[in-house]
């Protein structure tokens, strides 16, 4: 199972809502039984405007998806439906969310706020 491969969504109560999940724990945890997964919905299911940077859009065989991040859920391998794709092409997207999102700052960036830098130990503090 790799990171970003997408699955049927076999849950009965949610699959109509919900038809792909995409798998987005890192394959470091790959011997876990367990696995991180965003729910994807069709775009234009969607009734309001997503918060993009939440709810990144995607395209998947041929459609547009928007990544239901909010409603990020740890499942069992077994309730994964069967393997339907791979979203690794939109790594980015899923990664940094909008294109607006991947303009900020990261928090190494020297033109990052201050508030926003990682705290360094005090150990290694000068």
């Amino acid at each position: 199972m790799a990171q970003f491969s997408v699955y049927r969504n076999k849950n009965a109560r949610t699959k109509a809502t919900f038809p792909f999940l995409v798998d987005v724990q890192s394959d470091l945890l790959e011997p876990l039984n367990t696995r991180v997964v965003i729910p994807m919905t069709k775009a234009p299911a969607l009734t309001r405007k997503p918060v993009s940077h939440l709810t990144p859009e995607v395209s998947f065989n041929g459609d547009r998806y928007v990544l239901m991040t909010p409603q990020l859920a740890g499942i069992g391998r077994a309730e994964l439906g069967p393997h339907a794709g791979t979203l690794v092409g939109e790594r980015q997207t899923i990664a940094h969310g909008s294109s607006h999102e991947r303009t900020r700052p990261t928090l190494n960036s020297p033109s990052a706020p201050k508030s926003q830098q990682p705290a360094v130990p005090l150990a290694e503090r000068g």
